[in-house]
């Protein structure tokens, strides 16, 4: 199991999604993948991709409609919330003249809604439904990203495992409106310290050494920032510059 991917939440929200009765065959075989899921956002998967739908919808339901707030501050879905308040105050799913006491309405609506958007972006079949497809960490260039034929040239963006509650944090609280399940949270740079031998020590950045696009080292480091990989960083100065490591001299 990849556990910088696992999704912490997942396991609470299952017994919510076993009661669900589904309204289709669609929402039958969405139902069974969550069920049977071991909560990995796994890129290459479809689940984490239906997942994140429910739960979006799930939030808009139980607590924007209910509140006429986003509530960003506490996530962008809000997870935790969500499950407190189907178990411990479940007369909060009622609505005015049709009460819904163990929020199977609600969580119903949610997976019908969810899918349905999905549908809608991704086709019927949902076999090819794939969470990187929609979940790409976007790395666009700050500069380059707003000019014509450069803003496709400069484009690192990839798709992404990961999601806002897994280790390898990812998901985003203000996706564009054209890439609403857009990974715009990362870790731009990540250290492991050891602390009795420093030379072990294990690093990353997002993209690559260079903020020039047409530099070999722009974005030659994309592949292993999104694999959860790290390199090393050791030697003498004396000893990198043997080695024939490139200099940078700034002169003012």
């Amino acid at each position: 199991m990849q556990a910088d991917h696992l999704s912490l939440d997942v396991k609470e929200l299952q017994p919510f999604i076993a009661t669900i009765a589904h309204s289709s065959e669609l929402a039958r075989k969405a139902q069974a993948l969550l069920l049977a899921w071991n909560g990995v956002m796994d890129k290459d998967r479809s689940e984490p991709l239906i997942y994140t739908a429910f739960l979006t919808s799930l939030h808009t339901i139980l607590i924007e409609d209910k509140t006429g707030s986003p509530m960003k501050e506490k996530g962008p879905f809000a997870a935790t919330t969500l499950v407190s308040l189907m178990r411990d105050h479940p007369s909060w799913c009622d609505s005015p003249g049709a009460p819904d006491p163990d929020c199977r309405k609600a969580l119903g609506r949610a997976l019908d809604d969810g899918l349905a958007l999905l549908v809608k972006r991704n086709g019927p079949d949902i076999s090819q439904w794939r969470w990187g497809g929609e979940h790409k960490a976007l790395l666009r260039h700050q500069i380059y990203s707003h000019v014509p034929l450069f803003d496709w040239l400069s484009d690192l963006s990839v798709p992404s495992s990961g999601g806002f509650y897994t280790l390898d944090r990812g998901g985003g609280s203000d996706p564009p409106p054209d890439l609403p399940f857009a990974r715009t949270i990362g870790g731009g740079f990540r250290g492991i310290y050891d602390l009795a031998d420093p030379e072990k020590s294990r690093f990353m950045i997002a993209t690559g050494e260079s903020g020039h696009i047409f530099y070999r080292h722009y974005g030659d480091l994309v592949q292993l920032w999104n694999d959860v990989q790290s390199i090393s960083l050791a030697g003498s100065e004396d000893e990198l510059k043997g080695a024939g490591t490139e200099e940078l001299t700034l002169t003012p």
